[in-house]
């Protein structure tokens, strides 16, 4: 079953894995036209990724039974030389305290008699002598110094072996090589309290399972639909191998485990692949209940694609959007403008007001009903919309929490006001929800001038649900936000006015 399989481990990129996927791709043929629907092709590549694991050697570990989802530390091999200076630390750790007792009160140390006796002889002294004390003392510190060259010797071995995993992991996997260093800045940081489970589920329940409509008599509605008149429909999709090829990107893997890599390199799928999600394309009744199953991991946060939705948010989308824009730099676009303008406003001595605008939980609250009507009114084929209104309605998600090392699955949750997250479509899907605030504020006029004939116009700048609005003074700019607060309230969506400023 999908909720009981064990993760495809990562495997090495060299000549002998690439040619034991080749192999394997050649022996799917024979097995892919008995698969009868997307799920069973699910179940071959999965065996078959797990096959080649298994040829070039890899373990493979069960997680455990009861909804625990704890990840299992593999034991670190201890080398032979590092092995024995433990065991010498160890063992003049037991002699130094043995010492610290009877030099501390002689005459009550009667129980460490013998050990001192074998010490004493070790050293060839004698219990009458005058300076008895004196050389046990000695022998004391030479002790810890032995201790602390030992210990160097160790750290000295860890600090290179660690320089030496770091390299190897940035050359191999330069993601997990950040990763690593954040986790290790928030473990330099103050512990960071995790609620529990249950509380998490109660919290995120609570938004994702109380649906909300938007305002279809919104004032702007009939307006945005009249500007996009001209845009013609988008076509009938005919999805061929090509297309999966293009679209195989470096996703995490869902419910079902498997990596967008083996999809990529078991090319033998693409056509079946084809087929099967045309056939859902055309009956939606056919999608497996697992692609509609989202995995969210809970982390604590610092204080601080399908072609043809593609080509049609490079002509609808607003320029003054830069998220999920193909062929741009995104955010760093952005910055280059704001400092033009900052440098300009310094410069030459010109008023300017600014604000910056922040959604409250902006992914987690737009409603289904106008993520869809965004769908209709930018003219998106009647098949694509009704696969995904048909999946919508089987959207949910389980949380996986860290609790003091250990990962915890709670129940499932389903996700009645929400994009999608973790889907490739959601992110410019909800830039395409956003899209006619970005309209309003262009056409309302306001906004501040570069250079000083109003030839460029700069009213706002959108990343994502990240606005910053630009005005010439505090009157036009206080307009500016009662736009951009009347087109929330249409679609249910809150600002978060802990994160505004002006």
């Amino acid at each position: 079953p999908l909720n009981r399989r064990p993760p495809i481990l990562k495997i090495p990129y060299n000549r002998k894995s690439q040619e034991t996927i080749a192999i394997t791709n050649a022996f799917l043929v024979e097995h892919l036209p008995q698969s009868e629907s997307l799920e069973d092709t699910c179940h071959l590549v999965y065996t078959a990724a797990i096959a080649v694991g298994t040829v070039l050697g890899m373990n493979v570990e069960y997680p455990l039974t009861n909804g625990e989802i704890q990840l299992r530390d593999k034991q670190e091999r201890v080398l032979a030389w590092r092995r024995r200076i433990g065991d010498n630390i160890n063992r003049l750790r037991a002699e130094i305290g043995i010492l610290v007792n009877f030099l501390k009160d002689p005459k009550n140390a009667s129980k460490k008699v013998t050990e001192v006796k074998k010490i004493r002889r070790k050293l060839k002294l004698r219990e009458k002598q005058k300076d008895y004390q004196k050389r046990l003392t000695l022998h004391l510190d030479f002790l810890k110094q032995k201790i602390a060259i030992y210990g160097a010797r160790i750290q000295h071995y860890n600090k290179a072996n660690k320089r030496r995993q770091q390299n190897f992991t940035f050359t191999t996997n330069q993601k997990k090589f950040y990763c690593l260093l954040e986790e290790k800045g928030k473990q330099d940081n103050e512990e960071v309290s995790t609620p529990e489970p249950y509380e998490m589920h109660r919290f995120w329940s609570h938004i994702w399972e109380n649906p909300v409509k938007h305002d279809r008599g919104a004032f702007w509605l009939h307006k945005e639909k009249n500007s996009i008149a001209d845009v013609a429909a988008m076509e009938n999709l005919q999805i061929n191998p090509e297309d999966l090829k293009a679209a195989t990107s470096w996703k995490s893997p869902g419910t079902d485990h498997i990596q967008n890599y083996w999809w990529k390199y078991f090319t033998s799928t693409h056509i079946t692949l084809a087929s099967q999600f045309q056939a859902i394309l055309e009956d939606p009744r056919l999608a497996p209940g697992f692609m509609t199953e989202g995995i969210t991991y809970m982390l604590p946060k610092n204080p601080e694609t399908g072609q043809p939705m593609v080509c049609m948010s490079q002509y609808i989308l607003t320029v003054e959007q830069n998220g999920c824009k193909k062929g741009s730099w995104g955010y760093k676009e952005l910055l280059l403008i704001d400092s033009i303008i900052a440098n300009q406003v310094s410069h030459v001595r010109r008023n300017i007001s600014i604000a910056w605008v922040n959604y409250n939980k902006a992914f987690d609250s737009v409603p289904h009903s106008w993520l869809i009507h965004a769908l209709q009114m930018y003219k998106v084929n009647e098949k694509v919309i009704a696969l995904i209104s048909t999946l919508m309605q089987t959207w949910h998600t389980c949380l996986h929490i860290n609790v003091g090392g250990q990962w915890y699955k709670t129940q499932s949750i389903r996700i009645e006001r929400d994009i999608f997250q973790g889907d490739s479509l959601s992110p410019l899907w909800f830039c395409l929800a956003l899209n006619p605030l970005s309209k309003i504020l262009r056409n309302s006029g306001y906004g501040y001038s570069l250079g000083r004939r109003p030839t460029v116009l700069v009213s706002h700048l959108f990343y994502m649900d990240d606005l910053k609005l630009y005005a010439k003074n505090s009157d036009q700019l206080q307009s500016m936000l009662e736009l951009v607060s009347s087109f929330s309230k249409s679609i249910a969506m809150e600002i978060g006015m802990d994160k505004c400023a002006v």
